[in-house]
Parts: structure tokens; sequence; C-alpha cells
């Protein structure tokens, strides 16, 4: 598998008008977003005070949400004018922002093992998670990146954002390769908005990056309030759309599975899915749900028999590499599993073939990814199948259930292997 050397170059803009990818003359590349005119997107990385005490009411006079990427052992251990737990989570719940992983104690991943690399995501996550947040995209330490990170990244998150300035040439856009500008702690706010009037007139993504956010004279990694608030304002009132990473990534991917985030009901079940037990799968409104979305999600209750959902048939291309993903939070699990199958079907509805992708047996709560490949040139539809496995002990929500094409959104070059069941018949 070859990972692009990427332009880690400090200003992220990429166009979203048109199909595919296209060549510009700045630095940056350009991805293909549907009715979209342009994109402002404000973030903050590490953990310090500034961001909750001037970042984030600057921007919501102006109906701003951000993203901010936590170091964990900075928010756990009270370092020195850094935010604590409950201040994050007000980021999250007061702000409305997008909270994700910047790793556990910030080291250059490129420099660790694959064991410890993991060791710095799942122990950040798991410190999210205790404190009642759940990450979904990431941010690398130093923009340090690397095909064996990439690897291990995708496989707990679908997006990650790089950072910095760098050289090379970015031959196309990576999910895995989200590019920042970091306005300099003296750059006048007219320097930025020149900037956005850019984006916004050539139809592209513009992400800011910023660490700590101070009342007056701002030094390095710091940038003054009343110049954040003039280009916050400036946005506001040319009515430019802005979204948080999460956001702006689903502004372009285009999800085929409908009805994925289980919004739309009719009775007591969501439509466009089928389910085979009404006792066991309920649509839940307790909270359980990703975030934004958080009140609605689908319930498993794992007892002796297979319990399982189906999704309408969706329409796939033979040649093109998915990417699946759902979010779960697995509770009280004592035995058995939650999983995911592929049904497909020939263009005339004729059953092809089946593909297990995946499946949890533990505890969890996140983000789970699996790469799709169908598994022969006739498959022309497919129904997304997730179940609880005969003579399961558990509770399962299941949500955001996403399909989208990586030949056009992420790297299609997967080096994950694909897993084709020999049963004979689907589920």
């Amino acid at each position: 598998m070859r990972f692009f050397k990427l332009v880690v170059s400090t200003v992220a803009v990429f166009a979203l008008i048109g199909v595919g990818l296209v060549s510009t003359q700045s630095s940056a590349s350009a991805i293909s977003v549907p009715y979209v005119k342009g994109v402002v997107s404000f973030t903050f990385d590490d953990a310090r005070l500034g961001i909750y005490q001037y970042g984030a009411p600057t921007l919501k006079k102006y109906g701003i949400r951000a993203t901010f990427y936590g170091v964990s052992d900075y928010i756990s251990k009270g370092y020195y004018k850094n935010m604590n737990w409950d201040q994050v989570k007000q980021l999250q719940t007061k702000y409305k922002w997008e909270v994700a992983n910047h790793t556990k104690s910030h080291k250059r991943l490129t420099d660790l093992s694959d064991d410890e690399i993991r060791e710095q995501i799942e122990q950040a996550h798991a410190a999210f998670v205790a404190n009642g947040i759940v990450p979904e995209t990431l941010a690398y330490p130093f923009g340090a990146v690397d095909d064996r990170v990439v690897d291990i990244v995708s496989d707990y998150y679908p997006v990650a954002r790089m950072a910095w300035l760098g050289k090379g040439n970015q031959e196309r856009f990576e999910g895995y390769g989200i590019r920042v500008y970091r306005p300099r702690y003296n750059q006048p706010a007219s320097e930025i908005i020149q900037m956005i009037e850019k984006a916004v007139k050539n139809g592209e993504w513009l992400i800011l990056n910023f660490h700590n956010i101070v009342p007056d004279n701002p030094g390095p990694y710091e940038y003054k309030r009343s110049e954040l608030d003039k280009i916050a304002k400036y946005v506001y009132q040319k009515g430019y759309q802005t979204a948080t990473i999460k956001e702006a990534m689903s502004l372009r991917n285009y999800n085929s599975v409908k009805n994925g985030n289980f919004d739309k009901v009719a009775g007591d079940w969501v439509v466009n899915w089928t389910r085979n037990n009404p006792s066991n799968i309920v649509v839940d409104n307790s909270g359980k749900g990703a975030y934004p979305s958080v009140d609605s999600s689908v319930y498993f209750k794992g007892t002796s028999q297979k319990d399982i959902i189906r999704s309408d048939q969706i329409k796939v291309w033979s040649s093109n590499t998915y990417l699946f993903s759902m979010f779960v939070r697995m509770e009280s699990y004592k035995k058995g599993g939650l999983a995911v199958w592929v049904n497909e079907y020939d263009a005339a509805g004729r059953w092809v073939s089946g593909q297990w992708l995946g499946g949890i047996y533990k505890n969890y709560i996140g983000k789970k990814v699996y790469v799709y490949r169908p598994t022969s040139y006739r498959v022309a539809r497919i129904q997304i199948a997730i179940y609880t496995n005969a003579n399961s002990d558990l509770d399962a929500y299941v949500d955001s259930v996403s399909l989208v094409s990586s030949n056009k959104i992420f790297r299609p070059y997967f080096a994950i292997p694909k897993f084709i069941s020999p049963f004979s018949k689907g589920f």
C-alpha cells in the first residue's frame, strides 16, 4: 500500500464544487461537495484554558460551533492553565462543539511502535468516554503521520486531521490527511478574512486552527480574542457556512444508507429498515445514540435467538471499495456479540453472495469502521444486516450507520483483508 506524501500545508482549502478532485493554483487540493458554496471550520488543539474562557464564548456570540481536539493527559492531570473535564464537557453540551481525540499525551506517533500508537489512541478515547464524550475524529500530534500511522488510525476513526507547515505535493485529498491553516499570533484578522473570501469565492473548505485564545499580548501558539471576534463576526455577517470537522466531512460524504441515523420513525419502528423481533429490537430515545443526534438509536437485547435488522437495498458499484461505519454503545456485555453482514444481489435482485464485515464482542462505546468490497462484478445492490448472535447476553445501541464509497472519499487502497464467509446463503 502506498500513502502519498501529503503537503502538511498551513492552509487547508478544499474545493467543494464539481465532481471528483481538481487541481488548483494553490498548494491545496480539491474535493467534491454537492450544493455547498464554501465552508469555514474553526478548530482548537490541546487543552489550554483560554479556549474555554475566550474562544468558545466569542464564537457562540455568532452562532459558530468548532471542533476541539483534546489531549487527555493534559486535561486529566490538571496541568497549569489547562481545561478540566467539566469544562471540556461544556464545550460539547453548552457550546455544541465537536470534541475529538488528540491522543493521550501528544507524542509524535511516527516515533512510536504499533502498540504504543494504539495505546495513545485507545487510552485517550477511554478517558473521553469516561467523561461522557465519544470522539469520532482524530488529530495527529505535530501533524506527524505516515503509512503505518494511517493504517492504525483507520481502525478507530474514519477521519483524521493534520497540522503545520510542510513541503511536497498532495496528489489527492485524503480522509486521513485533512490540512489546516494556523494563524500567526500577530496576524491581523484582515488577512484571515481575505483567505475566507477567496475560499468562499472558489467554493472551498478553509480550516482555521488555534491553540489558545488570550485577551491581549498573544505569544506563540496564541491568538488575540478581539481578532478572533472580528473573524467570527465577519463570517456571521456575510452568512457564510461554518461546520465542525465531522459536519463538513458529512457534507460531501454521500451516505448510501437510507435513514442511517434512525431519525425517521413510523409508528414504533424506523423507516427503511426491517427487524425480525420487535420484542428484542426497539427504537430508543434515552440519549444512547451518537452526538449530536443522541436521542435516536436502535436498541438490541441479546437473548437465546439471533435478532437482526436489515436495511433497504443499496445500489453499489462492483469495482468500488466502500467504507462502512456505525456507532455502537455495547453495555452489560457477558457473552455473544453484535455483528455486521452484507447480502449481495445482482441487478435483477438475485442473491449473489454474502460477506461478514466484523463484530463486537466486549463492552464498547464508539465508532466501528469496516472496509467492504463487492465479491464479484455481478454485485449491483447490497443489503446491510446488523444482528446479535444467538445466546447473547448484552445490551447494544446502534446509530449513525453509513456506507461511503472510498474511491471518491477516502483512500481506495486500504490494506485490510476482505473476509468472505463460507456460508452459502445470506442472513
